[in-house]
């Protein structure tokens, strides 16, 4: 089986699936912050990724190429009332943002 790998938002939840085992959901209400990260493994593996967090100690992440990314954070940013845009995608090392809240 090819694995999904998508990021979503249904029913007021972002939603992460891999393949139909490997998923998770988060209530967008819940949300208390967004970051984005990158790595130096591009460009041969994964090297900027998204986090969401709803407490200080429960997060969760996904890949960027797991996001339509037009749709996803213009959807998101009307859920959460706020512009939101990533910005670390021509960072080629380790670097870190916050993405939300502003």
């Amino acid at each position: 089986m090819t694995p999904t790998n998508k990021l979503t938002i249904k029913d007021d939840k972002v939603v992460y699936e891999q393949d139909p085992q490997n998923m998770w959901t988060l209530d967008i209400d819940k949300i208390k912050f967004i970051g984005e990260y990158t790595t130096s493994a591009g460009p041969m593996a994964d090297d900027w990724f998204f986090v969401f967090a709803d407490t200080v100690d429960q997060w969760w992440q996904a890949p960027t190429l797991a996001v339509d990314h037009e749709q996803f954070w213009k959807q998101l940013g009307e859920k959460l009332n706020c512009e939101i845009a990533p910005g670390l995608f021509a960072s080629t090392n380790w670097a870190t943002r916050l993405i939300y809240p502003k």
